[in-house]
């Protein structure tokens, strides 16, 4: 009886233990109500965000664009030399800046010709001779910068030496360009280097005369005689003329490369201001 019991007792154990060992491998029966299954800790969401704007370009100040510099938007040879008075003749044809007065030195000049359609600005160009084409600080010799000053289509440049000179206005210099053209110079702009060094002048025998840009380029050149230095070899243009006493003046058509004597042209020394060949198509034409 009691082998019995013991049996029974045996057998209740072994069975519950089976049914604990289903009853943890079994999956949640889907009959039963979630609300029945121990529920995790539930977090608590975020209201939601509004999306964020895409984060806007910074703006941009519109700066007006600059107009092309005068210099940059002409041909480099836009601006020649046309007339070179470096022999001042004698007696009252060599007064060339009308002063009444003949002086060797305060009456040369270089004449410049804007040949292009648009205006060109010399500020910081300059005109030297051989003794300070490439040395500056040079005691003698010639060298004129300009200020800033636009030079027009069609527009002549005469800049005089100016020793011992009384030029009549408007007058530029280095500082400050004239305030209007000049009459008795043709319309041309009239500047002077207000030179107080007679050594500070063109050598009559061999020299030569350079125009170069604010950038130090050159640009074109008038030589004569056999001068000891050699102009740049960078000059866009050269032109040779031959030495000795011309009387006055050399000057060139600003579409020619020849340089010659002035009195060749119109039988005048010179004529600062006065580009001949364009003189000569302002004349009443003779139709007899």
């Amino acid at each position: 009886m009691v082998a019995r019991r013991a049996l029974v007792i045996g057998l209740c154990a072994a069975l519950f233990q089976w049914g604990t060992v289903v009853a943890a491998a079994a999956p949640d029966d889907p009959a039963t109500p979630k609300s029945a299954k121990a529920a995790p800790k539930s977090k608590k969401k975020k209201p939601a965000e509004a999306p964020k704007k895409a984060d806007a370009p910074p703006k941009r100040e519109d700066k007006p664009e600059s107009p092309p510099s005068s210099e940059s938007a002409v041909p480099a040879d836009a601006v020649v030399i046309t007339e070179v008075l470096y022999n001042v003749p004698a007696g009252m044809d060599g007064d060339a800046n009308a002063d009444g007065e003949r002086d060797p030195i305060g009456d040369e000049f270089v004449e410049l010709y804007n040949r292009s359609e648009k205006s060109v600005s010399l500020r910081g160009w300059t005109i030297a001779n051989r003794l300070q084409a490439d040395d500056e600080e040079a005691k003698r010799g010639v060298r004129f910068t300009f200020p800033s000053f636009d030079l027009p289509p069609g527009g002549v440049v005469v800049v005089f030496n100016g020793h011992e000179s009384r030029i009549a206005g408007p007058v530029g210099d280095d500082r400050k360009a004239p305030t209007s053209p000049s009459d008795t110079f043709g319309g041309a702009w009239v500047f002077s280097m207000r030179n107080e060094n007679r050594f500070n002048a063109f050598n009559n025998a061999a020299d030569f005369v350079l125009l170069s840009n604010k950038s130090g380029t050159p640009l074109d050149c008038v030589v004569w005689g056999k001068p000891d230095t050699d102009p740049p070899e960078r000059v866009r243009r050269v032109v040779k003329t031959k030495a000795g006493d011309p009387k006055g003046s050399v000057a060139r058509d600003p579409e020619e490369e020849d340089v010659i004597v002035h009195r060749k042209i119109d039988g005048k020394p010179c004529s600062p201001g006065v580009i001949p060949s364009h003189d000569k198509e302002r004349e009443p034409k003779d139709d007899r």
